[in-house]
């Protein structure tokens, strides 16, 4: 259904922007960061994973491409990193473009993805990170054999006098 084909620097430098806005957006979502700093934090953490780009060593980005119509449908970017004293990927972005979501891609990608690593890479393991109010991906994740391994929980606050029952 679908390939993963090595990105060119054409295809990522758009892909990066929007990477960066969104990642930028997610934090300020999930309260770790204001709206004033996101874009700055954003841009500096996407630096330092990939000082030098698609070019950075144990870095991987590929297009997502639809094998029927040859169409890239989305992107994912993953880095096999040493956990526990063993090789691990650690997937830091999968995206389907938004008109194209739905349509079983992600979950294309996701199987592709395990068949890769096991292909050409030593790690036995896959990780990730989701945002928690990220719905959809998390039933995405869940339903392709992933499982929590912690979670962060928070609650916002009311000022004093603004709660009622008290």
């Amino acid at each position: 259904m679908i390939q993963l084909i090595p990105m060119t620097e054409q295809e990522w430098d758009p892909i990066q922007r929007e990477t960066i806005a969104e990642y930028a957006q997610e934090h300020v979502r999930g309260g770790r960061w204001s709206q004033d700093e996101a874009m700055d934090k954003a841009r500096k953490e996407l630096a330092g994973l990939l000082p030098e780009g698609i070019h950075t060593e144990g870095h991987a980005i590929y297009a997502i491409v639809d094998s029927a119509s040859g169409k890239r449908v989305g992107h994912l970017w993953f880095q096999e990193k040493e956990k526990a004293g063993r090789p691990c990927i650690f997937l830091y972005d999968l995206r389907i473009a938004v008109p194209l979501r739905r349509r079983g891609f992600a979950r294309a990608a996701m199987k592709t993805l395990e068949d890769v690593v096991r292909e050409k890479h030593e790690a036995r393991r896959i990780e990730l990170h989701v945002f928690g109010h990220n719905v959809p991906a998390r039933r995405l994740y869940e339903s392709v054999g992933y499982e929590e391994t912690h979670v962060m929980m928070a609650k916002e606050l009311k000022p004093w006098g603004t709660h009622s029952g008290l």
